[in-house]
């Protein structure tokens, strides 16, 4: 990896590959991805219901795209493909607005970070679904980040306000990251200024994640039972057709097993090994999983010399992986998910420089750089 590392590419090279990616990923899509993504896409339904006058759901996020899609309608869009084409040219002048900027020379692994996401962002979530919404709010949280006058502490509160926003406004369960920031926050505070290997920090991290889980099926079900049911049927009763399901090892309602169950489906996320048995077609997503389980684990190794920004956004990520590891029903959504908190991870790998005393550095290394 270090061998790897000395290897640097301009960033120049991302800008200008930065097109071609975007028809790689589309063309991905719309041919070996076509059944399952366009054709059995949720945004039909969405469009149909929302043109119609209905919500594409009675959730929060089906209303919120309704909205939307209404919206735009009234400028002519009405037809799949339209919406598509909409969601694809925006959003992806976003990222290349969040690209600018970037440090001048980026390492291998920080490059084929940059073009894996770019493509994986148009094969899943650039298109008329929740996914676009969804990234807004981390788009925000990216802009926290980012800001020099705020102190960690403001920053920290004002991110937790977004995904309490989005808590309300979109997708409930994302009152979970709060919890989540919370709790990393808490141990990182206590981990300061300790030094421990790779393997160590893997294994607090699983444990922490673990007892987090199990004290929030207890303090849910010590507040009302009713609470903890959807919890409990999603992760332990989770079965399903599609071929890269997050089936539970362990079966049970038993809250202590439930969270060595919760633990074994995080791992199966970070390292999704078990996919290279479906063909080599997964090559690529189980490659790109492990190249942000790796940024992840760095970072979590590196929190002492990090800098705020990117110590905040490893807790963010940190909160996020254990917020979908209580309901992700399979690989496929995982990758959908996990693609919306780019603007995240692409702080957390140092691409874009670190904040330091309210300066930037332009340095072309980092401490939490790949």
């Amino acid at each position: 990896m270090k061998n790897i590392n000395k290897i640097y590419i301009r960033s120049d090279v991302i800008y200008t590959l930065f097109i071609p990616l975007i028809i790689i990923g589309k063309l991905v899509r719309f041919t070996i991805m076509k059944e399952v993504l366009v054709d059995e896409g949720i945004g039909h339904g969405m469009l149909e219901q929302a043109l119609n006058g209905g919500s594409a759901s009675g959730e929060a996020p089906g209303i919120f795209m309704s909205q939307i899609i209404w919206f735009l309608s009234l400028f002519g869009f009405n037809t799949y493909l339209q919406f598509e084409f909409f969601f694809t040219v925006v959003w992806n002048i976003l990222v290349l607005l969040m690209l600018f900027k970037m440090k001048k020379y980026l390492t291998i692994m920080q490059a084929i970070f940059i073009t894996f996401s770019i493509m994986i962002l148009n094969i899943f979530s650039f298109t008329l679904s929740k996914e676009p919404v969804q990234m807004l709010f981390f788009i925000l949280v990216y802009l926290i980040l980012l800001s020099e006058k705020p102190s960690y502490k403001a920053k920290l509160i004002g991110i937790a306000a977004v995904m309490l926003l989005a808590s309300v406004t979109f997708r409930s369960y994302y009152i979970l990251i709060v919890y989540f920031m919370a709790v990393a926050q808490f141990v990182f505070i206590i981990l300061k200024n300790k030094n421990m290997k790779m393997i160590t920090i893997g294994a607090i991290f699983l444990i922490i994640a673990g007892t987090s889980y199990f004290a929030i099926l207890n303090l849910a079900d010590l507040v009302n039972h009713s609470n903890v049911d959807e919890l409990i049927r999603v992760r332990a009763t989770t079965r399903g057709s599609a071929a890269t399901v997050i089936a539970p090892s362990i079966r049970t309602d038993n809250y202590f097993f439930m969270s060595v169950n919760y633990v074994l489906v995080l791992l199966r996320m970070l390292f999704p090994l078990e996919l290279l048995r479906l063909g080599l077609k997964y090559i690529p997503y189980v490659l790109y999983q492990l190249l942000i389980t790796w940024v992840f684990f760095l970072s979590f190794k590196r929190y002492n010399v990090n800098s705020p920004a990117v110590n905040l956004a490893m807790i963010i990520y940190f909160a996020f992986l254990c917020c979908s590891a209580t309901f992700e029903p399979d690989f496929g959504s995982w990758v959908r998910h996990e693609s919306v908190v780019f603007p995240v991870i692409l702080l957390m790998t140092g691409i874009k420089g670190v904040l330091i005393n309210g300066g930037r550095d332009t340095r072309d290394t980092s401490p939490a750089c790949l």
